[in-house]
């Protein structure tokens, strides 16, 4: 386990963001219109997902922390340790999220 808290938080930061664009762009840009359509059209539940950005960022999350593996804390459980950046990481992309869709509906009208 990597005991590096600067490297994990800049790690866990990095992941918001891009947990963040990943879920904007696939519920709310219109260039993936066609896709959530399709996809709500075969499973409403699947198309409720990819219609919010706060859902859709928390199984973007687990899948970044899968791959990623930031941890912040060590209670000696990695499996909780890996829950709470998990749960951090959803935090920071539901704030990270909400400065994007303000940023653009500042720039739309």
């Amino acid at each position: 386990m990597n005991h590096d808290l600067p490297q994990q938080l800049t790690s866990v930061l990095a992941l918001g963001l891009a947990v963040a664009t990943v879920a904007m762009t696939m519920t709310k840009a219109k260039v993936t219109l066609p896709l959530r359509e399709r996809i709500k059209k075969r499973n409403e539940w699947l198309g409720e997902l990819f219609s919010c950005p706060y859902c859709f960022s928390h199984w973007v999350s687990l899948v970044a922390v899968a791959i990623a593996r930031p941890v912040l804390t060590d209670s000696g459980i990695y499996i909780f340790d890996l829950s709470i950046s998990v749960l951090v990481v959803i935090a920071l992309a539901a704030m990270f999220a909400g400065l994007i869709y303000r940023s653009i509906a500042a720039m739309v009208g």
